[in-house]
């Protein structure tokens, strides 16, 4: 019974993420940074009970985030967001993949400005 109330709420969790990063989308089509940046550390601070780091939700947030502090300058949220989606590259992708050179090149710029 428990195991059910549980599941059905990760569910309900897990479509609301799904529905927020639609919106994100949207967003980011009209150059909404600070909303963006908003929706998203809402999102962290709501859900970060369910998922960790290493979600695919939350890095796919992480990024958002960081794009939209990129936007803004504001340089070491931007990097911190950075350096939480590092693990997550390092495990789903392999060890020499573009996607993980672009996140540390991204991030290393950041350390540089």
């Amino acid at each position: 019974m428990q195991d059910e109330k549980v599941w059905k709420e990760a569910r309900l969790v897990i479509t609301k993420v799904e529905d927020i990063l639609k919106q994100i989308k949207l967003l980011k089509k009209n150059g909404k940074s600070e909303q963006i940046l908003k929706i998203c550390e809402q999102t962290f601070q709501e859900h970060s009970r369910f998922f960790s780091d290493l979600n695919c939700f939350v890095v796919n947030l992480l990024d958002c985030a960081m794009d939209s502090c990129i936007g803004l300058q504001l340089w070491e949220k931007a990097l911190a967001y950075g350096l939480r989606t590092l693990a997550a590259y390092f495990m789903f992708y392999p060890k020499y993949h573009p996607c993980t050179g672009i996140q540390l090149y991204r991030i290393g710029k950041i350390y540089l400005l």
